[in-house]
């Protein structure tokens, strides 16, 4: 691995491919920056791209950082490392003088990371620094849920940390819980998962009032980009991930970010989840994004703010103008996780067919779905076109089994 050369093109590697991996895949590629990418699994939408170099397959973490010293040394340049989940942060955490000695990687120190992946830790931070979260309860014990009577419910109940176990168990984001007795007969199946739990009283509104904002904080910890924007839609309802979002100015949240990361001198990428309250006009801090990339990051490239391409250039002092322009006006759908929920919704009757079209006004913007990349565009729309059709089916054998 040689010294990275002024004129020629850094290689950017991405960890993993997956989760919002195809989002910085989709932000890097038009600049022709060469790519590479690693993946845990066998087979996944992503594996298809033809945007990207090679796709590297490890088999546990140790075969993992393994292969990212192989790939590293192959290569005529120290590349770029961009992280695509809190598993790889944490992973990077364990390795840290290794990857950094490999690696270009714009990373806080683990202490400042800790602080904000660790929902117990920023609990204490948010209380020491005035910021507002909802009523907190950190759960060490089953004992400590009799403290829950004293919270006004709904509540909701989610880990401190998201562990492979919680993954393995396909848990959900969060638990919502209605009364103290639900809460009570819900816990334990979730304890025997997961023994590091935080429930937080829940802040009244629906996905249409959680607001983020999405940033990169150079290396001297100054906010080069941010986009800002609100959800319309989560899967799971309340509770999830953004199934679809717009821009959206709000100069509050915007500010609110930064001020939390400038506090704990950041650099790097991080975003922050905001809940607005309308029943008394303030916004808490809901989630906290550290060390990596939003799903969905690729909305901020497309409302104009290229967060992959300005940590590149930060980290390779090179400088290339954006292509992309500010855009306002346009609706940024993650395709899978947007027809589960407008199905759920539209089941329950929560949903209607004109509110539905309503909230699409503006451009349309999809996770998967582009122009130019088929191995994955086409695929993408074979699931929707199954899962569709599995809805219908089983809406006429409804139909039937009633007359």
């Amino acid at each position: 691995m040689r010294p990275n050369k002024a004129n020629s093109m850094v290689p950017a590697v991405i960890l993993d491919i997956t989760q919002s991996g195809y989002d910085i895949i989709r932000s890097l590629h038009p600049y022709k920056i060469p790519l590479y990418a690693f993946t845990h699994k066998e087979q996944c939408l992503e594996h298809h791209t033809k945007r990207i170099r090679k796709i590297i397959r490890w088999e546990s973490l140790d075969d993992l950082l393994a292969k990212m010293i192989q790939l590293a040394e192959s290569l005529d340049q120290k590349p770029v490392l961009i992280i695509s989940s809190d598993n790889r942060v944490k992973f990077v955490m364990e390795h840290y003088a290794m990857i950094m000695k490999y690696f270009l990687v714009n990373l806080p120190p683990v202490v400042t990371l800790d602080i904000l992946l660790d929902k117990r830790k920023f609990r204490d931070f948010a209380l020491s620094n005035d910021i507002l979260i909802p009523k907190t309860l950190n759960i060490y014990q089953p004992e400590d849920l009799t403290e829950a009577q004293s919270f006004n419910f709904p509540v909701i109940l989610k880990p401190y940390l998201k562990r492979p176990n919680w993954y393995a168990a396909e848990l959900p984001k969060a638990f919502i819980y209605n009364t103290f007795e639900e809460l009570s007969a819900g816990f334990p199946a979730i304890y025997q998962v997961e023994q590091r739990l935080i429930l937080q009283e829940y802040i009244p509104g629906g996905d249409e009032m959680v607001f983020f904002c999405m940033a990169y904080f150079n290396q001297s910890g100054e906010c080069e980009q941010s986009f800002t924007g609100r959800k319309i839609r989560q899967w799971h309802p309340l509770t999830g991930t953004a199934a679809s979002l717009r821009p959206c100015e709000n100069p509050e949240v915007t500010k609110f970010t930064k001020h939390i990361y400038h506090l704990l001198n950041f650099t790097g990428f991080g975003a922050f989840e905001f809940k607005y309250n309308e029943n008394n006009g303030k916004y808490y801090a809901i989630e906290a994004t550290a060390g990596r990339l939003d799903v969905n990051a690729h909305a901020a490239t497309a409302g104009g703010a290229n967060l992959p391409l300005a940590a590149y250039c930060d980290l390779t002092r090179q400088k290339i103008t954006p292509k992309e322009k500010t855009n306002t006006n346009f609706v940024f759908i993650h395709e899978m996780n947007e027809i589960q929920t407008v199905l759920f919704l539209l089941n329950n009757k929560q949903l209607t067919l004109k509110e539905l079209f309503k909230s699409y006004r503006g451009k349309l913007y999809f996770h998967y779905m582009t122009f130019g990349d088929f191995g994955v565009s086409g695929r993408m729309f074979f699931q929707l076109f199954l899962t569709i059709g599995g809805q219908v089916k089983r809406f006429l054998r409804r139909k039937i089994t009633f007359r």
